[in-house]
């Protein structure tokens, strides 16, 4: 069994220290052994997504807003398989965000995840192997804090 963490760099009194968050496990080691990124960004910690996503500076599919967080809205349901995929989720602002709860905006009007962000977070994180332990680490925080 693997354990999966990333990198957490404190902020305020804790500024500068390294902490690392374990964000699960993995029981099929040979998966993680041929595999060095997970196949969705939905596997890691949401915390990392996030920070992934506002490095990407990706804003409200439908209006462009990005003053503030997004929300995470699954186009087709949570019922259906795959659910918590790229391919089901879409970034849209709180505001956006009602409209489609209140059934005015459609669902071709809210573009997913796997077209606008595709592979690229890929890039703007890197592996570290150690002791069977996987850490995922932003290169922005590693440039930043050497």
């Amino acid at each position: 069994m693997f354990t999966i963490r990333y990198r957490v760099i404190k902020q305020g009194k804790w500024k500068g220290k390294t902490m690392y968050r374990d964000i699960g496990h993995h029981h099929n080691d040979n998966v993680m052994k041929n595999s060095n990124y997970p196949d969705s960004i939905f596997c890691l910690d949401t915390q990392l997504v996030r920070k992934i996503l506002n490095l990407m500076e990706v804003s409200c599919c439908r209006c462009g807003w990005k003053e503030g967080t997004c929300d995470f809205h699954h186009i087709d349901g949570r019922k259906i398989h795959d659910a918590d995929t790229e391919h089901n989720i879409s970034l849209i602002c709180p505001n956006c965000h009602r409209l489609v709860h209140e059934g005015k905006v459609e669902k071709k009007e809210l573009i997913p995840l796997s077209k606008i962000i595709g592979g690229k977070w890929k890039n703007l994180i890197y592996v570290h192997w150690e002791d069977k332990k996987v850490y995922y680490i932003l290169k922005d925080e590693e440039v930043k804090n050497e």
